[in-house]
This record gives structure tokens, sequence and C-alpha cells, in this order.
């Protein structure tokens, strides 16, 4: 079988599908082996974590330093980066 190329559009969806596939596949594993009340425990958890990243992530991408929206501010602050600060209006 011969490769054939992806298109940009196409390997972006293909990751975004693997990605989904990944997240929905370790919920269900840790449902199996936890059960529902600590699979929330460490999903929120993660949550958590992950924001941090996405936050810094979405910042550099849109080339701001600032992140406002429904009166919360995702900016440098000295509390933890997964806890918004209230914005000021």
């Amino acid at each position: 079988m011969d490769m054939v190329p992806l298109e940009k559009k196409e390997l972006k969806e293909l990751l975004n599908k693997c990605c989904m596939t990944h997240d929905a596949m370790w919920f269900y594993n840790c449902l199996q082996e936890c059960g529902i009340e600590k699979t929330n425990k460490i999903n929120r958890a993660a949550v958590k974590a992950m924001a941090a990243v996405e936050i810094k992530r979405l910042k550099k991408a849109v080339g701001v330093d600032n992140l406002e929206t429904f009166g919360v501010s995702f900016g440098t602050s000295s509390k933890s980066p997964w806890q918004p600060s209230r914005a000021t209006l």
C-alpha cells in the first residue's frame, strides 16, 4: 500500500480525533478500575492542571499577555496558574 500525504486540515482532524479517543479511553478505563467518584476526582484534577498549559498556549498563539472573558482574567498573577483572578472592569 502506498502512503498518501495528508493535507494540513486532514492531519489536524486526525490528531484531534486521536486526542479525543485517548481522552475517552482514559476516562472509560479509569471508570472501570476506580469507579465514577474517583474517576471524576482524578479528571477534575487533570483539567485544572491542563488548563494552565492551555492558557499559556492560547495566549502565545494569539499574541496577548492577558486573556479576559466573562469577567475573569487569565493573566500573570501570584495565584496558582489554574486559578483565575477577577478582572477589573
